[in-house]
């Protein structure tokens, strides 16, 4: 996408455009969220990505009134609130999403990608074992708390949420 000029990064987010369901099951004009790795999340820099993105998308593409922000990720799983501070960055971006319930066999997993961006290791598809767990490094909350999680027997999944756009004021 980003060699086509379909994603866009604004700020501290990246974006590309499309139509896709909203949280009524209507389907409409939305943006994609994703979260390079790198910065902090923080919440500074998310409300100005989004409103960089708001008027950006509003100025250059004016017939896709855009309602919704999604994204799909782990950073949306909301066990991470089990484990983290509500002050941390991670929580407060999670709380600016309503997500999409759960339904039966919702079953994306995300350890490995999380084993990714985490650890900074190759991602997996198979399960992550007691001795991978064991050698990796335990200095953030976030590390911490990927091994204790894995440890008890549970897995991380990536979840969708969206965030609602409020409507472009004329002078955007």
């Amino acid at each position: 996408m980003k060699f086509r000029g379909a994603e866009y990064r604004l700020g501290r987010l990246e974006y590309d455009r499309g139509r896709g369901e909203c949280p009524d099951g209507t389907t409409g004009f939305l943006l994609h969220l994703h979260i390079p790795s790198g910065a902090p999340l923080s919440p500074a820099s998310c409300d100005e990505s989004l409103g960089q993105a708001r008027r950006f998308y509003g100025r250059h593409f004016p017939d896709e009134p855009l309602s919704y922000v999604v994204c799909h990720s782990w950073l949306l799983d909301p066990q991470l609130i089990e484990y983290l501070p509500e002050r941390s960055n991670i929580v407060r971006f999670l709380r600016r999403f309503a997500l999409r319930p759960l339904t039966s066999g919702d079953e994306d997993l995300a350890d490995g990608s999380m084993l990714e961006y985490v650890f900074g290791q190759p991602s997996r598809t198979g399960p992550v074992t007691a001795r991978q767990l064991a050698e990796l490094p335990q200095g953030t909350s976030l590390q911490r708390a990927y091994v204790a999680h894995l440890r008890s027997g549970r897995n991380w999944r990536a979840r969708t949420g969206w965030i609602a756009l409020p409507a472009r004021p004329e002078s955007d």
